[in-house]
């Protein structure tokens, strides 16, 4: 506890100041004490003051306290998936590449923005003195990158945090002094898939100098889960393309009129 004392102190109405914020910490709770074990005086909280305190004469007032709260950090890292892979798996292979100079915000619960960093050479990131609270951490796609996957991180050996999107990670309670790590961010590389609808003659499954595309047929695009993601008709040599796309599992539909193939 931090107290200011004098050694003579007149009878009469007195307070107690915490001049002082330590630069580690931030302000707690404040409890009055006593005297002959009678509660005497009022906190204000927050404000580091404890007024209202009566003295008589020969009074010894003890344990005027002023609580404080360790101030937390929370730590991740930003990176390109490995070659080959997708941010769906293990997200701490030494194959994956570190992303530097990448922008992150700190949010309160309000969705106020209370501090921003970026990442070092190595990818990683890290915000310093944050109070007793919960977070959510948000990343900036770098440029010509794509939102793969965001990875909850952990106090301890607690998993704090929920995935959000790509981008971002939220509910990240952080209580007094708690260092929270590994709240990472996987970026990837963006993947095409192109073909072509064509009048297969032979019927051999390979087209021919002599085997025309085949325009405006409807080519859906879906993910794993299901979720159709794209959709787009062939032009007039028969060539379709979806850019821009996450690494992953995929499943090509196509759709012609009056009969549907898988």
């Amino acid at each position: 506890s931090d107290v200011c004392s004098s050694d003579l102190l007149a009878p009469g109405h007195s307070q107690v100041i915490q001049v002082d914020q330590p630069a580690t910490y931030v302000d707690g709770v404040d409890t009055p004490g006593t005297i002959s074990g009678e509660r005497v005086g009022v906190a204000t909280n927050p404000g580091d003051r404890i007024e209202q305190i009566r003295l008589a004469g020969g009074d010894i007032a003890i344990d005027y306290n002023f609580g404080e709260i360790p101030l937390g950090s929370l730590a991740g890292s930003v990176f390109l998936a490995a070659p080959g892979t997708d941010c769906a798996g293990a997200h701490d292979t030494t194959e994956n590449i570190p992303l530097p100079d990448v922008q992150l915000s700190l949010q309160n619960e309000s969705g106020d923005t209370i501090a921003k960093t970026t990442t070092n050479s190595a990818g990683q990131y890290r915000f310093e003195r944050i109070p007793p609270g919960t977070y959510q951490v948000r990343e900036l796609t770098p440029i010509g990158l794509l939102d793969g996957a965001s990875h909850p991180g952990r106090i301890g050996e607690l998993q704090v945090g929920m995935s959000i999107d790509g981008g971002s990670i939220a509910e990240i309670t952080i209580n007094g002094g708690a260092t929270a790590e590994d709240f990472d961010f996987c970026e990837a590389a963006p993947a095409t898939i192109s073909g072509v609808v064509f009048h297969d003659r032979n019927d051999n499954g390979n087209r021919e100098s002599d085997e025309e595309g085949v325009g405006q047929v409807l080519i859906t695009l879906v993910q794993s889960d299901g979720q159709v993601i794209a959709s787009e008709l062939t032009d007039n040599e028969g060539r379709y393309l979806f850019g821009d796309l996450i690494p992953g599992q995929y499943t090509i539909r196509q759709t012609q009129i009056g009969r549907a193939h898988v």
